[in-house]
């Protein structure tokens, strides 16, 4: 009876080893199998990335850059490695990534909302670490960073698991399978297959831009008219300023670009969290002299060129693009020109 229940443990021991493994390998080798849209998207800019073809223009930001830039309508050849729902923590990384190619960009557009400064999101741990963008050692550092400033916001973001803290850092840099069961279920194991193929296909053909034209819905004022105040979180500041130091070593000038707003988003921020912002900015342009803003903040333009209130449409995108690539070519041809861009409707 003993040999019998010492053979049942070991069996079921096994049996359980073999499940929990099969679904690690899963998850960790077949992911364009069942991942959101973003994964597919995030793995094509990352091949730009690691074979160090990004061109003379980089851009880095978040979800509105990443839809306004087409880095085809540009006058050089351009990369476009903003990814959506990222903050100034995530693009040090990309920027910290870039700047290990020995052909580095000549100029850095750099892009990211007012509400992007305000704090690290859940997506650090479910968009950057489970695409694989950041590392444990990464998540520890950006911890560290928190904790030394007396910055509480990144240990109190909520994922939504009930994790926290170093816990929570392994589970989700080490790829653990629970963190990817919900995809798994919604992409129905396979089913999402041939769609991230082709997402990854268009991605790296348009050099890392992305149309946001499918998630049209009905919202007229974008998630940027929640701002009531703009006070940057420590933990940002700090890394945008991590961000700007690693350019300037390497010699290379970063253009701060704000990109448009729908009217209706426009009209409901507070003129003084859009003051506060440019003078935020200037700030930092006086510290570091690579760094200089390249228009002025919360453009309105009509609402009908975007698809939420905060993101620009194909049609809106295009038309921003054709502007704005006269603007690069001139900070290109002539560098010590730092005269800002006039990217006003119609401007």
């Amino acid at each position: 009876m003993e040999f019998s229940f010492r053979s049942y443990m070991l069996s079921t021991a096994l049996v359980i080893a073999a499940i929990i493994g099969g679904a690690w390998l899963f998850t960790k080798t077949m992911r364009m199998y069942f991942m959101e849209s973003g994964y597919p998207s995030r793995v094509a800019k990352e091949e730009l990335l690691s074979r160090c073809d990004l061109g003379s223009v980089l851009i880095l930001g978040d979800s509105r850059p990443e839809a306004s830039i087409i880095p085809r309508r540009m006058p050089t050849l351009t990369t476009n490695l903003a990814f959506g729902g990222a903050t100034p923590v995530e693009t040090y990384f990309t920027a910290q990534h870039a700047l290990r190619c020995a052909d580095r960009p000549k100029l850095i557009v750099y892009s990211h909302s007012i509400t992007g400064f305000a704090g690290v999101n859940e997506g650090l741990w479910k968009s950057a670490v489970r695409f694989g963008l950041l590392s444990y050692h990464d998540l520890r550092e950006v911890e560290t960073t928190a904790s030394t400033l007396g910055d509480p916001s990144v240990a109190a973001t909520n994922t939504k698991d009930g994790l926290s803290g170093t816990i929570r850092d392994l589970v989700y840099a080490s790829g653990s399978p629970t963190t990817f069961m919900a995809s798994v279920i919604a992409g129905r194991g396979f089913e999402r297959y041939g769609k991230n193929i082709a997402i990854y296909d268009s991605t790296f053909a348009s050099r890392g831009q992305i149309g946001y034209d499918h998630a049209l819905d009905n919202i007229r004022v974008g998630v940027d008219a929640e701002t009531k105040m703009f006070i940057p979180a420590q933990t940002e500041d700090s890394y945008f300023d991590k961000t700007l130091n690693l350019f300037e070593a390497a010699g290379i000038e970063v253009v701060f670009v704000s990109i448009p707003l729908a009217n209706s988003t426009v009209r409901v921020i507070p003129p003084s969290v859009i003051s506060d912002f440019q003078e935020y900015l200037k700030r930092y342009a006086a510290q570091h002299p690579n760094f200089f803003p390249g228009n002025a903040a919360a453009l309105p333009w009509p609402d009908d060129l975007f698809v939420d209130g905060s993101h620009l449409s194909s049609p809106g995108a295009a038309i921003f693009s054709i502007k704005f690539s006269t603007c690069l070519l001139r900070w290109l041809t002539s560098p010590t020109d730092r005269t800002q861009c006039d990217l006003a409707w119609p401007g």
